[in-house]
């Protein structure tokens, strides 16, 4: 139940952008719980940053998925990943161009290098005033 990626840290926003010096601007950034005016709601963009450390060389091939509070997965992929051999800090970014967010309760994000999934975070999505 390991993962050969250390998550320091994950972000819930409407968008992420590269800047020209490399460093990421996180748009709309979610604290604590995703608010919307009707459930369901269809968001036009979603992003998820995640700080990791990858202290292997070799080439892993990285799982995502997003569930939804009944555990039902409404968006998952893979991609390889490389580390320097060194734990040096990295950026990890996830962007949905659309998400159906059809359900209030507690979403998780899991990954997996190997094995099965881990929940590195979770958010709430909820009906707001």
């Amino acid at each position: 139940m390991s993962l050969a990626i250390d998550i320091k840290s994950v972000v819930v926003c409407d968008d992420i952008r590269t800047e020209d010096n490399n460093k990421k601007l996180l748009i709309g950034v979610y604290t604590g719980a995703v608010i919307v005016n009707d459930i369901p709601a269809v968001l036009g963009s979603f992003a998820l940053w995640a700080g990791i450390r990858y202290r292997d060389s070799k080439t892993k091939i990285l799982s995502f998925r997003l569930l939804d509070p009944k555990g039902k997965a409404i968006r998952e992929g893979s991609g390889p990943i490389k580390g320097d051999g060194k734990g040096k800090p990295a950026d990890l970014v996830i962007r949905f161009p659309m998400i159906n967010l059809a359900l209030e309760g507690r979403y998780k994000i899991q990954f997996k290098t190997e094995g099965r999934f881990v929940t590195v975070s979770d958010f709430m999505v909820r009906k707001g005033p």
